[in-house]
């Protein structure tokens, strides 16, 4: 990833999301979940808290947007991910906290989590079908 345009550009946004960012405007073109990360970015953030970024977006979108996230992740960036797709939250996660019924019910590494098929099943309910990592 490398950042443009004084620091603020991923190469994983397009750089109209940016504009339209620095402007405050929404388009169809640009689902609020990704504005609005477009917007944190402008700052160069050193931590980035996410609620449900994947929440009714189209599947294509979703896998674009994890993808960023993993990449500022990836740059240094940390990010506390709140998320109901847990087969993506796990694929991108180091730490993974599963709450059920208020309580932590799973607290550790995301990737030792994600290979517990049955306990992912369990405790994610119906967003544990599979999905499968952009490349």
């Amino acid at each position: 990833m490398n950042r443009e345009e004084g620091g603020a550009g991923w190469s994983g946004y397009p750089m109209s999301m940016f504009r339209l960012a620095r402007i405050g405007r929404w388009s169809l073109a640009a689902p609020t979940s990704s504005l609005s990360i477009a917007r944190a970015l402008l700052l160069n953030p050193r931590l980035l808290l996410l609620d449900e970024p994947s929440q009714g977006l189209a599947p294509l979108i979703v896998q674009n947007v994890f993808s960023v996230v993993d990449a500022m992740r990836k740059e240094g960036i940390s990010v506390l991910l709140v998320e109901q797709n847990v087969r993506a939250a796990v694929e991108i996660a180091d730490r993974a906290y599963v709450l059920d019924d208020g309580r932590v019910a799973y607290e550790g590494p995301a990737a030792e989590f994600a290979k517990d098929e049955e306990r992912v099943r369990e405790l994610a309910g119906a967003s544990a079908k599979m999905w499968e990592a952009p490349e």
